[in-house]
């Protein structure tokens, strides 16, 4: 199933120095209706890598250096894939792709435009089918997003030619980069799951990369990971229009008196949780306390939706 990710560098206090490590932030599909932060201790690929162990669907990335290992036939060189295991396939990120266009347009205004007005069509085809159902989304990307995506690529490779453009200037780096990912840019064309951009995954990483401007840093490894658990179930919570106080206070309070042989753990989760029909005592006083204090927790329920 479609995945999305992004990445942002945090710090993490140790004893005598600071480290730098990343923050990873995963969008599952719609099997899978959660946001999940992840914080590791360092900027290797190792975490992304296990963190997706046996995942053989497709992950939507920004082609950063760390995810290269785990598509094909980009890890071919140190080691034969497991055929009975493939790899997960790469679906590219053309909001990515086009910020390295809007960068060249200062010194190569003409070429840029003309990349530009393309990019605005694949958009505007995203806007026309938002909303449709899936294999209409994909015939209509097929029909028409397809040969806006030849065009694009076609004149990649005009400008590459063009001996005026020196590979190494801003515009010879985006036709560099959207000629490497080529075949990743197009996969959203074949499953009307995909999305054009992972920018949900930009959006809900700047609500952990918002917060940071205020901490500085985690206290330890272990202090980052909690944090990311917390962050992961306000997310998910809010990826599903819940209140996040009155979710977490009920949640709580059921599994301070939880019996698994009644209910089921998968129940509280937040595409699932339905609020107790007479909530606990002590939950409901909390709610009632928090919302005269502060009554912007009482969002109305058109807000909620």
């Amino acid at each position: 199933m479609p995945k999305t990710g992004a990445a942002a560098a945090s710090r993490f206090r140790r004893r005598y120095h600071a480290v730098t490590g990343n923050l990873y932030v995963y969008i599952g599909g719609e099997d899978r209706p959660y946001h999940l932060f992840d914080v590791p201790p360092d900027q290797t690929a190792a975490p992304i890598d296990q963190f997706l162990a046996g995942d053989s669907g497709v992950v939507q990335c920004d082609a950063h250096g760390n995810d290269n290992a785990l598509f094909e036939p980009k890890n071919t060189g140190s080691a034969i894939p497991d055929p009975q295991q493939p790899p997960p396939k790469e679906c590219g990120c053309h909001a990515h792709c086009r910020r390295h266009f809007v960068e060249a347009g200062k010194t190569e205004p003409d070429w840029v435009k003309e990349f530009l007005t393309l990019d605005k069509n694949l958009y505007k085809i995203e806007a026309e089918i938002k909303g449709l159902p899936l294999e209409e989304r994909s015939d209509r990307r097929q029909s028409e997003s397809v040969p806006i995506l030849d065009a694009l690529f076609d004149l990649c490779r005009q400008c590459k030619d063009d001996a005026a453009i020196v590979p190494k200037s801003p515009l010879g780096q985006a036709c560099a980069y959207a000629l490497n990912n080529e075949a990743a840019l197009r996969l959203y064309c074949t499953d009307g799951r995909l999305n054009l951009d992972n920018n949900v995954s930009e959006r809900t990483l700047r609500e952990f990369v918002i917060g940071r401007k205020n901490w500085l840093f985690f206290g330890n490894p272990n202090a980052a990971k909690k944090s990311a658990v917390i962050m992961s179930v306000l997310s998910s919570a809010r990826r599903h229009s819940l209140n996040e106080w009155e979710y977490l206070v009920d949640v709580l309070s059921r599994v301070s008196d939880w019996n698994p042989h009644l209910d089921s753990w998968e129940n509280l989760l937040p595409d699932r949780w339905v609020p107790s029909p007479t909530p606990p005592t002590e939950a409901a006083a909390l709610v009632s306390a928090r919302e005269s204090v502060c009554p912007v927790f009482k969002r109305p329920a058109a807000l909620r939706h």
